[in-house]
């Protein structure tokens, strides 16, 4: 009695167990082919842009504006302003150039009286500076005036042309110079005068015509 209790609680155990699978495989959906599930995820991954876009709120847009100038305007009306303010008030934009104007050397007037007495100048030199160089270094021999004297020239027994006479102011400026400065016949040179006092004693010797 007791073994045909225990096979009796058996089976009534194993139909339960069976009820139970049965009912579980029936409220599983039926496993789906790959493809299907790649469509449906596809299908969600669009489906969330959409709802995200749909739950976030819309920025509203900014009125467009009416009449505004286009970029270019805008800045030569900058640049116009600029200008404005650069300018002091009361001043034109752009002034004209104005002139330079040199300061001008007056040279003062030179006396009537002193341009009538200055001895001329002859070969660049100063017949003026002449006469007092000739006075020092000259006269001795040849005369206050140039007219050369007797006794100086009898005892060198030479000639002593007067430097006035026509013999002498023949001779060019170049000559007269060397003549003073080297020398000439008996007429030993001159020593210690620069360019400059053969020069002035040149243009001398020219106003003794």
């Amino acid at each position: 009695m007791d073994s045909e209790h225990s096979v009796r609680t058996v089976r009534r155990i194993m139909v339960l167990l069976c009820v139970g699978l049965l009912a579980s495989c029936a409220s599983q959906p039926p496993p789906q082919p790959p493809q299907q599930k790649e469509q449906q995820q596809q299908q969600q991954g669009q489906a969330a842009p959409a709802e995200q876009a749909a739950t976030q709120p819309q920025k509203p847009k900014a009125p467009p504006t009416v009449g505004a100038p286009p970029p270019q305007q805008q800045q030569q009306q900058q640049q116009q302003q600029q200008q404005q303010q650069a300018t002091p008030a009361g001043q034109p934009a752009t002034q004209p150039p104005v002139p330079e104007t040199r300061p001008t050397l007056s040279v003062p007037p030179q006396p009537a009286g002193e341009a009538a007495t200055k001895p001329k100048v002859a070969g660049g030199g100063d017949a003026a500076a002449g006469k007092a160089t000739y006075a020092k270094r000259c006269a001795a021999c040849h005369g206050e005036q140039g007219e050369g004297k007797v006794s100086l020239a009898k005892m060198l027994k030479v000639e002593l042309r007067p430097l006035g006479s026509s013999e002498v102011q023949a001779k060019s400026d170049e000559e007269l110079r060397r003549n003073i400065s080297e020398g000439t016949g008996k007429m030993k040179p001159v020593t210690g005068l620069s360019e400059v006092d053969l020069a002035n004693l040149v243009a001398f010797v020219r106003t003794l015509k």
